[in-house]
């Protein structure tokens, strides 16, 4: 394990958090699947009746920006974006 994996998003690293991820999304599938069920019914039932939704529009490259008008129109009150340069997917703190 390398010394940062403790401290980052992804602690143990990124194969072995996705890896534990695709494992509890498989096993909440075949329990609500069991019970007939969708999931939010077998956490306590629905917390709320709508939720807020946000359209991401990257925002790497300066044209990528305008997509802010178009989610807007189609919309959305909220968007996401990267106000940095363009990184990889999973990318090193140095970066």
């Amino acid at each position: 394990m390398e010394p940062d994996d403790r401290s980052g998003f992804y602690r143990g690293g990124t194969v072995l958090i996705s890896a534990i991820a695709g494992i509890d999304q498989a096993l909440w599938d075949i329990k609500g699947k069991y019970f007939n069920d969708p999931i939010y019914q077998l956490i306590g039932g629905k917390a709320k009746d709508k939720m807020k939704m946000y359209s991401w529009i990257g925002g790497d490259r300066p044209a990528e920006v305008a997509a802010a008008k178009a989610a807007a129109d189609n919309g959305f009150t909220a968007i996401k974006m990267s106000a940095a340069d363009e990184l990889q997917y999973i990318d090193s703190y140095e970066k």
